[in-house]
């Protein structure tokens, strides 16, 4: 990586509702994969221990979140792994 370029990182953020769509939604292949909502899952009928094991299968040992964005949870995993992935820097780290 060239200093200051960020790198292209591929991302799906699938809905809990959706979440049994992984395999359509490059969710096998991405650098990332965000399953967001699950605080929805028992409205859903989504059970979590269950997808989450066949997320672990699918992704195949790549990193995976398991997320309520509205909640802020799961939101300082995916932010390490943009900035660490994606070459970004820290905001406490930029300037003014």
């Amino acid at each position: 990586m060239i200093a200051g370029i960020a790198s292209l990182v591929f991302i799906p953020l699938l809905s809990i509702a959706s979440a049994h769509m992984i395999w359509a939604f490059g969710g096998t292949s991405s650098d990332l994969l965000i399953v967001n909502k699950t605080d929805l899952a028992p409205h859903v009928g989504a059970d979590l221990m269950v997808m989450e094991k066949d997320t672990q299968q699918a992704r195949n040992g790549r990193t995976y979140v398991f997320s309520d964005l509205s909640r802020n949870r799961g939101l300082d995993e995916i932010i390490a792994f943009v900035e660490r992935h994606g070459g970004l820097v820290p905001a406490e780290r930029v300037s003014a």
